[in-house]
């Protein structure tokens, strides 16, 4: 047996009694500086997702890299000073899932931000963009002058900030009026409304983790988890997913672990039907085929899914 085989078995059987079998190695390298054997450590984790229309259920996996590394000297002993703990691993695995959720969840919001924009949670939590903006769509010389933002500096001071940071408003001498994207956008559109859920639309997109985070809108938030308890398990699966409300209220209550009303969940998918962030056909919740697509392509770069029907 070849010395590189021997390394790889080693590695294997050492993963196999000390991580458990969810690990895997790659193939061993040679570091010359460090003149020791250099095996990395990944995973295929598996994921079980169910369909409820048809009742199926489908075992996929995430292939995650990085999550350690053992060394092994050429005497074929492991030098476990210096390789990647069991726990430290287990820490890095939960990091990488956290990435993939706060990634997949990222390109939902970037897809379907038209359709967030088009709720009526949105057009409430946001309204403060919609009065500010509006202002300019009254005559196209406005200005609101420092002067009248003083009055209500407790309210719309933090979002002049963000529209002047994405050029939807500029300041002048004597205060604020329409930016670069204002005049692009409203290019593009017939009318004021159709304006506004675009401009809406472009915010959710370019710093939906602000709003999240400075400005908080749980309700807000609460509909992109809702829409996440949909269109993450169907990137996972790679398909369309039919999926009943109960479904999506069990995933969300053990994703988020937060509570929440039913009422208002169902009140939450209601809005996203609306708004065709998602379709609904009798009973069963399933995905706008169009947005569904973009979010597919997406995340290609980083999902790797395997596994048939089970």
């Amino acid at each position: 047996m070849s010395v590189l085989k021997q390394i790889a078995k080693k590695s294997r059987e050492y993963i196999l009694t000390n991580y458990g079998n969810l690990l895997s190695v790659d193939e061993p390298v040679y570091d010359e500086r460090e003149r020791l054997w250099k095996i990395g450590l990944r995973t295929d984790y598996p994921r079980l997702i169910k369909n409820d229309s048809p009742e199926e259920r489908y075992v996929r996996t995430l292939l995650i890299k990085d999550l350690g590394t053992i060394w092994i000297n050429d005497e074929l002993a492991i030098i476990k000073n210096l390789s990647t703990s069991r726990s430290d691993s287990v820490k890095i695995l939960r990091t990488r899932l956290k990435t993939w959720e706060e990634r997949a969840e990222s390109i939902i919001v970037k897809t379907s931000a038209f359709q967030l924009a088009s709720t009526g949670i949105a057009n409430v939590f946001l309204n403060p963009i919609r009065t500010i903006l509006g202002n300019f769509l009254q005559e196209e010389n406005t200005i609101i002058s420092f002067e009248e933002l003083e009055n209500v500096r407790g309210i719309y001071l933090k979002w002049i900030c963000l529209l002047e940071d994405l050029e939807l408003i500029r300041k002048e001498e004597e205060g604020y009026t329409y930016g670069n994207m204002f005049t692009e956008i409203i290019r593009k559109t017939n009318e004021d409304q159709e304006f506004l859920t675009r401009v809406l639309a472009y915010v959710i997109r370019e710093r939906y983790p602000v709003l999240k985070e400075a400005f908080k809108l749980r309700q807000f938030e609460t509909l992109v988890h809702l829409d996440s308890c949909y269109y993450r398990p169907a990137l996972e699966a790679g398909k369309v997913l039919y999926q009943r409300a109960e479904s999506l209220f069990h995933r969300y209550f053990a994703q988020y672990r937060k509570h929440k009303p039913q009422l208002e969940l169902r009140a939450g998918l209601l809005e996203l039907c609306s708004s065709r962030a998602l379709n609904r056909k009798s009973e069963y919740y399933f995905a706008n085929e169009e947005l569904f697509q973009e979010m597919l392509t997406m995340s290609e770069d980083f999902l790797a899914l395997s596994s048939p029907k089970i």
